[in-house]
């Protein structure tokens, strides 16, 4: 009521306002309406007094508030980012990546780069937290630090490993993997037995959620490296526990993962899965239907006739949107499982895979011509010739 009564002169100043977002975030509660935009004009109208501690604490309080600025509010702000840049304390650098990557707001890679530069130069007063939000919030903005920062803050984690939560030691592990970065086999089993130490004193309570397990797992297996002993045991347990708050994503994520690891579930664990799979089918993605098809396939584990043609029914349907990898994946795991699709689906995959040739692999092709093979499926004069025409000129550009 204050600040409707008085629109035309701020009512707080620059500490007050970022202040009062803070509370309202810590608090569960977005002004609305008139509220909102007369706080929001207030905000643009001061931007020039924001220190470096008011942005990084708007900021993190707009992003847990699930609000987005808009782009006039947003260039002003990083033009206020940019000039108070060197006056950034370590928690504020975190907070602001962390704020930036959950808004998905990418602020470019120039100033990410001198964001990055300051952590990396403060990295040794940084908390554990702080570590592991400003690797994963790089990661989820998709830019890769050099490697000398990298090494840098990773180095810092390792030094701070008993002050990492187990969240903390997924967003690092998934950074790691989302950079194509393998930290070294010392640094990843340092990680993984911290994990361990903190999952085995807690056996009783889940320290992970369905989305965090479902990330470690891929993080695993995209650097090669398979928990083991109890933590395998008690992650597993975990899962089983969880399954009904797993996502399509989560479940054919997991599965590619455990594909990936070289390891088959146990027969309750499969049966429970299954189950979720079913229960979550009509939400899976065009990526996790191919997942799942290849982890089923790989791990040698058939899911049956019914929920076979249930998934290839889908992938039918989304296969316009299906990647050339996606199709030759789809088509090559019902042949490994030695489920034949019907006419009609197979020839609209076949169709859409000669649509994008271009983009197939010698591996790819090798499985989709294998694939017509099992099914005693002929693609077609043009299709096949096609293939091979695309396969020659593959392999003499790699003589």
């Amino acid at each position: 009521e204050v600040v409707q009564a008085q629109k035309s002169v701020p009512v707080f100043d620059a500490q007050d306002l970022a202040v009062f977002w803070v509370a309202c975030a810590k608090l569960g509660y977005a002004p609305r309406g008139e509220l909102w935009e007369v706080l929001l004009q207030d905000m643009q109208r001061m931007l020039p007094a924001f220190t470096a501690e008011n942005l990084a604490n708007s900021l993190w309080a707009f992003a847990k508030l699930s609000y987005t600025p808009g782009e006039e509010l947003q260039e002003a702000l990083l033009v206020q980012v940019r000039q108070t840049l060197p006056t950034f304390t370590p928690q504020a650098l975190a907070n602001i990546l962390w704020a930036y990557a959950t808004m998905g707001c990418n602020p470019g890679e120039k100033l990410l780069k001198a964001l990055l530069y300051l952590t990396w130069q403060k990295s040794a007063v940084l908390s554990a937290q702080n570590l592991a939000d400003s690797l994963w919030a790089c990661a989820k903005m998709g830019y890769k630090p050099r490697q000398e920062p990298l090494m840098a803050l990773l180095k810092e984690a390792s030094r701070k490993l008993s002050d990492l939560t187990v969240q903390n030691l997924v967003h690092i592990s998934w950074a790691c993997e989302k950079f194509d970065h393998h930290p070294g086999e010392e640094l990843l089993a340092a990680l993984l037995e911290e994990t361990a130490e903190v999952v085995q004193a807690q056996k009783s309570v889940p320290v992970f959620d369905a989305q965090d397990l479902a990330v470690f797992w891929v993080a695993c297996a995209k650097l090669g490296y398979a928990p083991r002993g109890e933590l395998w045991e008690v992650l597993l347990q975990d899962m089983q526990r969880m399954l009904p708050a797993f996502t399509a994503e989560n479940l054919a994520n997991s599965l590619w993962a455990f594909a990936k690891l070289s390891y088959t579930p146990g027969e309750e664990l499969q049966e429970a899965l299954l189950v979720q799979v079913r229960q979550t089918l009509p939400t899976f993605t065009p990526q996790a239907l191919a997942n799942i098809l290849w982890a089923y396939a790989t791990m040698g584990c058939n899911p049956g006739e019914k929920l076979l043609k249930a998934l290839l029914y889908l992938t039918w349907q989304k296969s316009a949107v299906l990647s050339a990898q996606n199709l030759a994946d789809s088509l090559w795991a019902c042949a490994k499982m030695g489920y034949k699709p019907r006419q009609e689906p197979l020839m609209a995959l076949l169709k859409e895979a000669s649509r994008k040739l271009s983009d197939l692999t010698v591996q790819n092709l090798v499985h989709i011509s294998w694939a017509c093979e099992k099914f005693d499926h002929h693609p077609g004069e043009e299709l096949l010739a096609a293939l091979l025409e695309e396969t020659a000129e593959v392999v003499q550009a790699q003589k």
